[in-house]
């Protein structure tokens, strides 16, 4: 068996990890995915309106994904987490 690394709480090193979302970053996955739907129900029904719809549910889901990417970099930059590069 191997040893795990633990910490003195108690806890497991690796559950220590976090790998959280914000607002935007969920609520833009979750508009993708419907749109990839949408998109696809769409092209079974040969309802060209709907494919379009769920195309621009797609960007408007990506947008908003990368926003929220940008606020959790900026965040995690201005808390001292992100690399200290001088410009």
């Amino acid at each position: 068996m191997k040893p795990r690394a633990v910490l003195s709480d108690g806890q497991c090193l690796l559950s220590k990890r976090k790998t959280s979302m914000n607002t935007y970053q969920i609520h833009g996955t979750i508009r993708t995915i419907a749109g990839r739907v949408q998109e696809q129900a769409g092209h079974w029904v040969g309802s060209r309106s709907q494919v379009l719809r769920g195309l621009q549910r797609q960007v408007l889901g990506a947008a908003q994904k990368r926003l929220g990417d940008v606020q959790y970099a900026d965040r995690h930059t201005l808390l001292g987490q992100g690399n200290n590069r001088a410009l």
